[in-house]
């Protein structure tokens, strides 16, 4: 969420690009005055909780600090719209496949983190803040389009940071996943191990029982 958080509303990003309203199929913005128009799943309160959590957030002057308070899961009751626009941006980033649209750009650009662990036989997670950089152009033009990059076709800074923190993102997930799937390898050899242990006393046993007799 922090992301989104980055941008202002009225300044169109990124609601007002059209790729991204492909994307989320958010046609109107967040904060439409007709409630129609409003984002599916949205009403007139949550619009107004909403944009009160983004007001508190834009008066907050230093980066550390609205990082904190954006952070600060017990001001739910006190500011609902934080609670409110949280779910539905989670909600909204498995809906809208930005994991799996961010990890095609990434594999385009043979920098699965997988692919460099075996390419250059490092047992070790690489560092997403080391090869972030390296996607954010064709991930801000998958998720953005053209739009995104101005009339000198550069990103601003504010844009890039955002990218880059959906990266970031979705190379924690990938960790976490990778670490998921070996303690599942681990356990599935444990299993493998023990039946064949089981197995192999069953044997001796039967060998046993048939010499003996």
């Amino acid at each position: 969420m922090g992301g989104f958080i980055k941008w202002h509303e009225h300044d169109g990003r990124p609601w007002g690009w059209p790729r991204w309203k492909e994307i989320t199929n958010v046609q109107h913005g967040l904060f439409p005055a007709d409630d129609s128009q409003l984002a599916v799943g949205w009403n007139r309160p949550m619009a107004l909780h909403i944009s009160a959590f983004f007001d508190r957030c834009y008066h907050i002057p230093n980066e550390d600090a609205r990082a904190k308070f954006v952070a600060q899961r017990t001001m739910g009751q006190e500011i609902p719209g934080r609670g409110m626009f949280s779910h539905w941006i989670n909600v909204g980033w498995k809906k809208w496949d930005i994991q799996n649209r961010i990890i095609k750009i990434i594999r385009e650009l043979d920098h699965h983190p997988i692919t460099i662990m075996v390419q250059t036989n490092n047992p070790d997670w690489p560092c997403g803040e080391t090869y972030a950089p390296l996607f954010v152009n064709g991930v801000a033009l998958e998720l953005f389009g053209v739009e995104a990059f101005g009339p000198h076709n550069r990103l601003s800074q504010v844009d890039r940071q955002v990218v880059q923190i959906f990266i970031q993102r979705v190379w924690t997930n990938l960790r976490k996943q990778v670490a998921r799937s070996r303690t599942r390898i681990v356990k599935l050899e444990e299993l493998a191990m023990a039946a064949f242990s089981g197995m192999s006393r069953t044997c001796t046993q039967f060998h046993a029982v048939t010499h003996s007799s």
